[in-house]
């Protein structure tokens, strides 16, 4: 949240208050407004400037796919089913990584692209990915 916007905010809820506390009632254009109502408003552009301002989330523009099972055994055949890293043997904690991920165009069909690892290695990878940038075997 910028600055500005931390006033702006920090400003309503001071109005609100005040208004609250001092005024029994208001009159503008020959209607009147008991303090509730004028709390109430106050709360409402709060809630329009929160929504105005809160940021957008992007979507991705890649759609992922799901690797598929004959990928998942050609891949784990070739490792001899343990992690490459590590060398744990363990089938039920593989979990499939991209060397280069389907975000930057990488394949969820070709075997080439995918490695086994297990659950502490494949974090550690994708942490070091990130980090570098650079995708290795």
């Amino acid at each position: 949240m910028k600055f500005f916007e931390k006033v702006m905010w920090i400003a309503f809820v001071l109005i609100a208050g005040y208004v609250w506390y001092t005024t029994e009632s208001l009159e503008i254009a020959g209607i009147i407004f008991e303090s509730w109502k004028i709390a109430g408003i106050v709360f409402v552009l709060l809630i329009i400037c929160y929504y105005l301002s809160r940021p957008k989330i992007k979507k991705p523009k890649y759609k992922r796919e799901p690797i598929p099972g004959w990928v998942k055994q050609e891949v784990w055949k070739r490792q001899n089913y343990q992690c490459p890293i590590c060398g744990e043997k363990s089938l039920d904690a593989i979990e499939f990584h991209h060397i280069v991920p389907a975000s930057q165009g990488g394949s969820s069909t070709d075997p080439k692209n995918i490695t086994g690892l297990c659950g502490n290695c494949h974090n550690m990878k994708t942490r070091y990915d990130q980090k570098t940038g650079a995708y290795s075997r």
